[in-house]
């Protein structure tokens, strides 16, 4: 990934009164004896860069396989803008295929500015410029569609907007009222006219948003890690996003975008822009309720914290200073240079002084910030034993008639057994009157009954004989 060119003319001042620490990556590659050649970048035989083109076009010859096939090539810079209604497939690949590629070469940084979300049509133009085709024809219909499709969002609307951009209703919002306006002017609408202005790439916005909503977790370790000014929170995600902390020294348009939004469209951190404060969620507690706002107490350790990163980060030059103007005096003295080296001891010992109360004041501001963060665990701990007292409470009121409860048991209890007793005096005094006997005699008087009607027939038979004999 290349580094973005950091422009000359600083596009915003910073309205904050400590001047953010200068950024920079470390390097991580280890020391070798020999350095390798850098590799030279790709050159494409159908597409030149001009003097006056940026580093973007290079970007994407290196990066895109669509501008080193030359029927590609041609088919990009013309005028395809008459495909719309003659062949809209054609159109919609050659349109797919420029956005994809700038938000890419943005999100590398090869827009030189924005800070990989915010692209500049003015100068878009420019940048894109061939020896061989000039500049695309079609860069308006572009723009267009991309506006068209909420791809691309005015710079100023998106800060100023009030409500969520991702937020659809039946009312018509600001933004479809100026795109309305525009069409109506003959800005937007069925023509190749370039639209000039500043605007947000909502795609390359929202991928930052996710890169840093996944690695933040990690980061937060101690409640005050979780307020930040916008220089400690610049330097809290350098590493995540090295691209949009890049431009921030001289241009905070893109950190500002990335925390709207994050506040306002995400609603996963709070944000206050007359202090520029930044309080994010704590972890494992996200939920869909907003999050807490900034507050006064905030505010404060937000700038202690950010005076605490400033004065930390003057330490390193003073040392080096220290030890430079040591070195100095030792060779003044080897080369029996008297007046140099009294005058490097003089300057040691003044910028010995001050490292050493600079020293001081970091370590007590560290202090305090550490009590802060005791003081703060202290009221998570109690807010929690709070919570914990009011559950036991709950749970004590519902068993309070505990004692009620058993007494009433042992009575129904005993009522069991008083009936269990008169069963049994039943069943015993049954089983005294014969009861016991019951299917026994059922048994004999079947018998009987039996030996009774066998009694019937043989009489009656007899009967009949005697009849026959008279």
């Amino acid at each position: 990934m290349k580094e973005p060119k950091t422009p000359k003319n600083s596009h915003r001042a910073s309205p904050y009164p400590i001047p953010l620490p200068q950024l920079g990556l470390t390097s991580s590659r280890r020391a070798t004896t020999h350095h390798e050649p850098s590799p030279s970048p790709l050159r494409s035989p159908f597409l030149t860069p001009t003097k006056m083109s940026s580093s973007l076009l290079q970007h994407l010859i290196d990066h895109e396989e669509s501008f080193r096939n030359r029927n590609r090539i041609r088919s990009l810079y013309s005028d395809f803008s008459k495909q719309r209604l003659t062949n809209p497939d054609g159109f919609q690949a050659n349109v797919a295929a420029w956005k994809g590629a700038i938000a890419r070469a943005a999100r590398a940084g090869a827009l030189g500015s924005g800070g990989g979300l915010v692209v500049r049509t003015a100068e878009l133009k420019q940048e894109l410029e061939s020896r061989e085709h000039g500049a695309p024809l079609s860069l308006g219909s572009v723009v267009e569609d991309a506006i068209e499709n909420e791809q691309l969002i005015p710079l100023k609307y998106f800060l100023n907007s009030q409500t969520n951009i991702y937020r659809k209703s039946w009312i018509p919002t600001p933004w479809q009222a100026m795109k309305w306006s525009l069409t109506q002017l003959g800005v937007m609408g069925p023509s190749n006219k370039l639209v000039v202005g500043d605007f947000v790439i909502n795609e390359n916005v929202d991928a930052a948003a996710q890169d840093l909503l996944k690695a933040l977790p990690n980061l937060l370790h101690t409640p005050t890690d979780r307020i930040h000014s916008l220089s400690t929170f610049t330097s809290l995600i350098e590493p995540i996003l090295p691209t949009l902390t890049a431009s921030v020294s001289t241009d905070q348009t893109p950190l500002l975008i990335l925390l709207t939004h994050l506040s306002r469209d995400l609603q996963q951190l709070s944000f206050d822009p007359s202090s520029g404060t930044i309080k994010l969620f704590a972890p494992h507690t996200r939920t869909s309720t907003p999050p807490e706002p900034v507050t006064p107490t905030d505010i404060s350790i937000a700038r202690l914290k950010s005076l605490l990163a400033h004065l930390d980060a003057q330490i390193p030059p003073l040392t080096a200073r220290v030890e430079h103007l040591d070195a100095t005096a030792r060779a003044a003295v080897a080369k029996n240079q008297k007046t140099a080296a009294m005058a490097a001891l003089r300057s040691k010992k003044l910028a010995s002084s001050t490292l050493d109360a600079r020293i001081s004041r970091v370590e007590q501001l560290g202090s305090v910030l550490a009590n802060i963060d005791a003081a703060a665990d202290n009221v998570a701990m109690v807010a929690v034993m709070r919570e914990s007292a009011a559950v036991l409470k709950g749970f004590n009121a519902e068993a309070a008639d505990a004692e009620d409860v058993a007494e009433a048991l042992r009575e129904e209890m005993d009522r069991v057994e008083e009936v269990g007793g008169i069963i049994n005096e039943v069943d015993e005094d049954w089983r005294r009157r014969g009861g016991g006997r019951r299917r026994k005699t059922k048994r004999s008087e079947r018998k009987r009954k039996r030996k009774t009607r066998s009694g019937k027939k043989r009489r009656q038979s007899e009967r009949r004989r005697w009849r026959k004999r008279l």
